[in-house]
């Protein structure tokens, strides 16, 4: 028997929340990592699944920072910046989802705060921090759904004791 998997089923904490992500209509991510992390984790997945294909802003479509040597010294926040301002303009979508990769979690780039910068945009963008050292696919899934349920979907303060999230949800 083999002593390594040559097929893994999951990916890396990005792989899981990309993942994730192309189940929820109209829901676009923009990947915060080093150039190619978007297309590897493509691979994966489309592997993986029997390959599904990319979907819109999926696949190998996915906008991306693609970090490069002079963002690690100088840091990658204003390449962030610049692709989110992008995305919002040429992308259709509802939700937009800024994802990280290791490098720029590992470099400090304050995702948070340059997310922020967009809180009056036309459409919602959230910051998920999903660097592969967090964990698998299965924490990206987490992070991921915890970040929908605490920046995306609104509080209520009635409650009705006969009702499951009937509050909360909201058609995405």
């Amino acid at each position: 028997m083999s002593k390594f998997v040559d097929r893994p089923r999951y990916t890396c904490a990005l792989g899981g929340a990309v993942g994730t992500l192309r189940a929820i209509p109209r829901a676009i991510p923009i990947v915060h990592a080093s150039a190619g992390c978007g297309g590897n984790i493509s691979a994966a997945i489309n592997a993986g699944a029997a390959y599904l294909g990319g979907g819109y802003c999926g696949g190998l479509a996915l906008p991306s920072s693609n970090v490069v040597e002079r963002d690690v010294v100088f840091g990658g926040e204003d390449r962030l910046r610049e692709q989110i301002k992008a995305s919002l303009e040429i992308l259709e979508g509802d939700l937009f989802v800024v994802l990280t990769g290791c490098m720029v979690d590992m470099i400090g780039d304050d995702i948070v705060s340059v997310v922020g910068e967009f809180k009056n945009a036309e459409k919602p963008v959230i910051p998920v921090p999903t660097p592969s050292f967090k964990g698998n696919a299965f924490t990206g899934y987490e992070l991921l759904l915890k970040a929908l349920i605490t920046s995306y979907i609104p509080q209520s303060d009635t409650k009705d004791p006969l009702s499951v999230n009937e509050h909360a949800y909201r058609e995405i």
